[in-house]
């Protein structure tokens, strides 16, 4: 399993992401970014498929996007990444990730992400594990 922790940031909140291959990157950055604005256990009664092509750095810059944008046009408030296939093709992957959720009305939000943004973004393979830095604008 991957992990994550919070870095301080002032009026932001700035995570570090980091595990051994891009599907638990995935899955911890989702865990990440619904931690940020809920601490309720989030019921998986909703199945959404999210597909997307991107540069291999930016993999869970844009899924985080996606994952925005659906909280923002559907209410849509992620569980958990249930599977996820990244394959390379030409100098970019093909992502294609199966999550579970909920309608967030149905739970207390702490905070919301306005955005999620490149402010001292890092993207890096070290010792044979993915790490992503990112800030998430509140």
């Amino acid at each position: 399993m991957g992990e994550f922790y919070f870095i301080d940031k002032t009026a932001d909140i700035r995570i570090h992401v980091e595990s051994k291959n891009f599907e638990d990157l995935l899955r911890t950055s989702a865990e990440a970014f619904l931690k940020v604005m809920c601490n309720d256990v989030v019921e998986c009664r909703i199945k959404k498929r999210i597909s997307f092509d991107s540069k291999e750095e930016k993999v869970v810059f844009k899924f985080l996007d996606e994952l925005l944008f659906l909280l923002d046009s559907e209410h849509f408030l992620i569980s958990k990444v249930e599977k996820a296939n990244i394959i390379a093709k030409g100098g970019y992957f093909h992502v294609e990730v199966f999550i579970c959720g909920d309608l967030a009305d149905k739970y207390e939000l702490s905070s919301v992400i306005k955005a999620i943004t490149y402010n001292d973004f890092l993207f890096e393979k070290k010792n044979g594990r993915l790490i992503v830095e990112l800030t998430l604008d509140l």
